[in-house]
């Protein structure tokens, strides 16, 4: 579990300084444990984005980073509240 949650961290953490604000350039990561998931909360003060319409990438050497966390996370999904916020839960 350790190397699926580093993964998606590293992967929500670089998406959102590469999609932040130009006027707020920073992002906060949340980490939450329970008995029986962890929650990890990326959040930036970016427009933010529609996960539904996210195409793969014909580029191998990026825009490839919501598919990992599709595909490693049990569940994720994005807030917006004056920003954005990507928050997804592994089970343990």
């Amino acid at each position: 579990m350790l190397a699926r949650l580093s993964l998606v961290a590293s992967e929500l953490v670089t998406n959102a300084l590469r999609h932040c604000s130009a006027t707020d350039p920073a992002a906060t990561m949340t980490l939450v444990l329970a008995a029986d998931r962890v929650t990890l909360t990326v959040a930036d003060a970016g427009d933010g984005f529609d996960p539904a319409h996210r195409p793969p990438s014909d580029d191998p050497s990026g825009g490839w980073g919501l598919h990992v966390l599709d595909a490693i996370a049990d569940r994720w999904w994005v807030e917006r509240d004056g920003g954005t916020k990507v928050i997804c839960e592994i089970d343990r």
